[in-house]
């Protein structure tokens, strides 16, 4: 531990995040599937006079592939919110919150642990602030698996199109995590150039329901059911997610 590669800023703050009062406080890594998720506590300093510590936060999430270069997702929207600001005496236990290192997924359920306290970030060097209301706790917030993001049509009525890059995979089965109907969804597959497989069309997609998350995709002509085992998956594949009247999240392929 002598020899070190010289110091590279992987994750900066901008004007956007009103930069210099708004910074990164951390990165809370995660290894999910074939991706890092990450956990970014963003801090909101009240623009004053030598302030480098005090204000409040809340959290984006971020992605990355090699650890290296990071994506904040959604447009840099919250993901976990700080409660609105009060006087310290009416502020819940978790005001302010940080989260752990790691998600804990377990039975189709995210757990994010996070610590807690009724101060803001640098108060309790405040020697004037009042510990009589201080507290400090351990708090869980859960989501469903795969949800951390959804993509929801502008006109709920009207169908919407999720059109992939073209893909190289394998597998035998297609599962939609969405919140829908399983009638308000549809798949296509096509080639590189955009050419829709025969037998893989839209209108011969159906939904069904695999589990209360997710909906397995097969296509039907006449007698014969097909499912992602039975497509030319040797070249670059494109889907093509149709739906409505909901919230579409994550796909997923199973060997």
């Amino acid at each position: 531990f002598k020899t070190w590669t010289p110091k590279q800023s992987i994750l900066r703050t901008d004007a956007r995040d009103n930069f210099p009062w708004g910074q990164p406080h951390a990165l809370c890594v995660t290894p999910y599937g074939d991706i890092l998720i990450g956990l970014l506590p963003i801090i909101h300093l009240y623009p004053e006079d030598d302030n480098n510590t005090f204000g409040p936060w809340d959290v984006q999430l971020a992605v990355s592939r090699d650890g290296r270069h990071w994506t904040r997702v959604a447009d840099r929207q919250v993901f976990m919110s700080q409660p609105p600001e009060a006087p310290i005496a009416s502020r819940p236990w978790d005001a302010r919150f940080h989260p752990a290192s790691s998600l804990l997924i377990k039975d189709d359920l995210v757990h994010v642990y996070y610590y807690g306290t009724t101060k803001l970030h640098g108060e309790g060097r405040d020697p004037q602030s009042d510990a009589s209301h201080t507290r400090y706790g351990i708090g869980l917030a859960t989501l469903p698996a795969d949800r951390f993001v959804s993509l929801r049509p502008y006109d709920w009525f009207r169908d919407s199109l999720l059109e992939t890059h073209p893909l190289k995979f394998t597998g035998s089965e297609l599962l939609i995590n969405a919140d829908l109907t399983p009638e308000h969804l549809r798949v296509e597959l096509a080639d590189g150039n955009g050419h829709s497989l025969p037998g893989f069309e839209a209108a011969s997609s159906i939904a069904e329901r695999h589990d209360p998350l997710r909906h397995r995709i097969r296509w039907k002509s006449g007698d014969l059911l097909r499912s992602l085992r039975d497509a030319p998956l040797d070249s670059p594949i494109t889907l093509r997610i149709s739906f409505r009247d909901g919230d579409l999240f994550s796909f997923q392929l199973l060997p």
